[in-house]
């Protein structure tokens, strides 16, 4: 039974293998040494052949090697799985369109820096961030410009930001940026620059280039912030405050020190 079932096992642990499964790359490294010597040694036994010297050592130092090479798969699927894991944990944070963190993993980030700058005194600022005329854009040149905006402007705005902040879609064309550590003088010129890089960005949908600017709000923590959500609200009357004025600026709220000019 067993001489029969081995050329079996073996088909299967190829055609896993062929598959492109490294597990069935693992599972023939580690039993086909294993199984040739038993297949010899059940032979040996059946035809009353005397047993050499050298399969008495063979047989336990295959089984040897086959556990080794089975701990190094265990290891490699574990590995995997926890790359998986990984992948799916950076996907189900992320937005589809952007590739910026949600809006749920921006505001649980905004909630973590919140408490850490509650509770250790550091400063804390937020911007909001929202694309002028972006309805005008859908109008004229489709969503699929829309949606070539949306993306076009996500590494003009990453490339002034430091490691530690964030960069989130909160909904539509709005976005939001926490900057830990940052007080508010430091979170405008941020925001200036972000607003610059942005304005002389070219983009280039079939042929066509749309100038695109950005209006931007700039809050900082305070006493005089209770919650997350007080900061993301100023930042929202500071961001109402730049399209009031003509778009393409940036506004501070004004319980909040201005940088100076």
């Amino acid at each position: 039974l067993f001489l029969a079932m081995a050329p079996l096992l073996i088909a299967a642990g190829v055609l896993a293998w062929q598959q492109g499964s490294r597990r069935g790359g693992y599972y023939l490294c580690a039993w086909i040494p294993g199984l040739l010597f038993v297949i010899v040694r059940v032979a040996q036994l059946e035809l009353h052949w005397p047993l050499p010297t050298w399969l008495t050592f063979a047989l336990p130092a295959a089984f040897a090697l086959a556990s080794v090479v089975l701990s190094f798969g265990l290891a490699d699927h574990t590995l995997s799985i926890r790359h998986e894991r990984d992948i799916a944990h950076r996907l189900a944070e992320r937005d589809v369109l952007t590739g910026a963190l949600n809006r749920r993993a921006i505001l649980a980030f905004l909630r973590v820096a919140f408490r850490h700058a509650r509770e250790s005194g550091e400063p804390l600022s937020l911007l909001f961030l929202d694309l002028d005329h972006f309805k005008r854009i859908n109008d004229n040149y489709g969503h699929r410009a829309g949606d070539r905006c949306l993306r076009g402007v996500i590494a003009p705005i990453a490339s002034e930001l430091r490691h530690g902040d964030a960069l989130g879609r909160y909904g539509g064309e709005e976005f939001l940026v926490v900057l830990p550590g940052a007080a508010a003088t430091d979170a405008e010129i941020v925001a200036e620059r972000i607003r610059g890089r942005v304005q002389a960005m070219p983009l280039l949908v079939s042929g066509t280039r749309i100038d695109l600017t950005l209006s931007v709000g700039v809050t900082a923590l305070d006493a005089s912030v209770g919650t997350p959500e007080d900061l993301i609200e100023r930042a929202d009357a500071a961001l109402y405050r730049s399209k009031a004025n003509g778009r393409n600026l940036v506004s501070t709220h004004p319980g909040i020190t201005s940088a100076p000019a």
